[in-house]
């Protein structure tokens, strides 16, 4: 599998993970409904943030749910994405029928500090 963006890396307590095939990272408002009943069109405010980055790799990854520390993706323009204590919340191996690949993908959620 061919790695969606060249150049970007990601650290797990400061430890680079290799054979990236996928990142993203995920920030989501969590909208709260506000309508009242004189409104024409729903109304939302902005509830708690839910934060989420999820990586793919090549192989069979050594990191297992319930390991902690930084999760850091830095894109090949030169940001970055942090979540700053995170655990690891999934892990799903799966292999590819057509071309042999077998891939983790690793999602990672905030945990308190």
């Amino acid at each position: 599998m061919a790695f969606r963006t060249p150049g970007s890396t990601f650290t797990l307590a400061a430890a680079a993970q290799s054979n990236l095939v996928d990142l993203s990272f995920t920030e989501d408002g969590d909208p709260i409904d506000v309508t009242d009943l004189a409104a024409t069109v729903k109304e939302y405010e902005t509830g708690i943030k839910d934060v989420e980055l999820v990586v793919t790799v090549n192989g069979v990854s050594s990191i297992a749910i319930g390991d902690t520390g930084a999760a850091t993706i830095t894109w090949n323009n030169g940001g970055t994405s942090t979540i700053t204590t995170s655990v690891c919340t999934g892990r799903n191996v799966s292999g590819n029928g057509i071309s042999g690949a077998t891939t983790t993908e690793l999602t990672f959620k905030p945990q308190p500090a």
